[in-house]
């Protein structure tokens, strides 16, 4: 009697395991229509497209798109080039990206892109 009885509790056991299994959210067809996959997830926002503009006391324009490690920088003839944070710009408001031949340093809304062939530009955010 004694194993009939564990037998039916095992059985009530089970019964209620299987109640407490929860149902997927999207579970309206078995199709998986409506399901979002990691494939129809739309991708992070390039940096290019969260670039600001500057207009440069030449008339021309400059594109800087920032990020914790550098800024990708457009310059008015059209090259990009992605220069590093300077460790010395981790303190302060303003900051500096420094690459082999140019520097761009940051003071409030104004940059200024040193160019090792050619004069500083300075730059303003209008």
């Amino acid at each position: 009697m004694r194993t009939a009885s564990h037998i039916a509790v095992c059985v009530l056991f089970a019964g209620l395991a299987a109640g407490c299994q929860q149902q997927p959210a999207d579970s309206a067809d078995d199709t998986g229509a409506g399901a979002r996959t990691p494939q129809d997830v739309d991708p992070p926002v390039a940096a290019a497209d969260a670039a600001t503009s500057y207009r440069c006391i030449d008339g021309s324009e400059l594109r800087i798109a920032y990020a914790a490690e550098g800024a990708t920088v457009t310059l008015p003839d059209g090259r990009t080039v992605a220069l590093p944070r300077a460790e010395s710009a981790s303190q302060g408001s303003g900051g500096a990206y420094v690459g082999e031949a140019l520097g761009l340093d940051l003071e409030g809304d104004r940059v200024f892109l040193h160019q090792d062939e050619g004069p500083t530009l300075e730059c303003v955010r209008p």
